[in-house]
């Protein structure tokens, strides 16, 4: 991310205001959600415990907690990924729970993306053709302008014809990053994907999520890294599967390690 690039960053964030929110402006919603695990001696553990939770249209919202807290569960059966084991999950106004598989992968293919730690590329194919890869599967013909753009933006374009095998990790995380813009779903769920990062491609991936929002997108991320979860509009806070605070933008990492630790003293 150059210097130019955080000065346009930060001027587009801070000329955001509140707003009152409607229920047409959610995108992503649950109630009382619980999910629990089967483990070997035929009982279950509860991970989720009744959360509940809206998501906005057009912002970023992160999640954050300890270790076991139940972030990725909550992310996860968010996302529909995961299924809850009871509650009900809202995307764009559809219930989950009532929708056929074949309705639910097309809300998937037209409405979502989905950015992960682990990228998810396909190693025979090259950087173009991975960016690419939904008009494969749907038999459409590539948007070559569009394609370029992309490849550009991500800094990519010397290594368009690369095998993604042949990529540093942060490549192939801009790699995947590319599918996303290249896409422009409304929705996009991010799963810790800089943890494996070093922190200059970690602060390339976190700009550009933070970008999607400033263009309207929906952007649900999931980190470890409190300075990448203050720069959300929203931040959710997590412990032991449940919400246990939810604050507005502006908030520092320090205050939200603040926050945690004074949780977890609380007990």
């Amino acid at each position: 991310m150059t210097e130019k690039d955080e000065r346009r960053y930060h001027v587009s964030k801070s000329n955001k205001h509140p707003r009152s929110v409607r229920m047409t402006d959610i995108a992503v919603s649950a109630h009382n959600l619980h999910k629990s695990f089967p483990v070997p001696d035929a009982t279950s553990v509860e991970v989720l415990h009744g959360i509940s939770c809206s998501i906005e249209q057009g912002r970023m919202t992160s999640m954050v907690g300890p270790s076991g807290s139940g972030k990725s569960t909550a992310l996860l059966c968010l996302a529909g990924l995961e299924s809850a084991t009871s509650g009900q999950v809202t995307l764009m106004g559809r219930d989950l729970n009532a929708l056929s598989p074949a309705k639910i992968a097309k809300l998937y293919r037209d409405k979502v993306g989905f950015v992960f730690q682990s990228y998810n590329l396909v190693p025979y194919l090259s950087v173009r053709e991975n960016i690419a890869v939904s008009d494969t599967l749907a038999g459409r013909r590539s948007d070559q302008r569009r394609l370029e753009e992309v490849l550009s933006r991500l800094r990519l374009e010397s290594r368009a014809n690369s095998l993604t095998s042949t990529l540093s990790g942060g490549e192939q995380q801009r790699v995947a990053l590319g599918r996303i813009l290249y896409r422009r779903p409304a929705i996009v769920f991010a799963d810790e994907p800089t943890g494996a990062l070093d922190t200059r491609s970690a602060s390339v991936v976190l700009y550009e999520l933070r970008r999607l929002a400033d263009e309207g997108a929906t952007v649900v991320l999931v980190t470890h890294d409190l300075n990448a979860a203050s720069l959300a509009d929203s931040v959710m806070i997590l412990r032991d599967g449940h919400i246990i605070s939810r604050l507005d933008s502006g908030i520092s990492s320090e205050i939200l390690l603040s926050i945690m630790n004074n949780a977890v003293e609380g007990e």
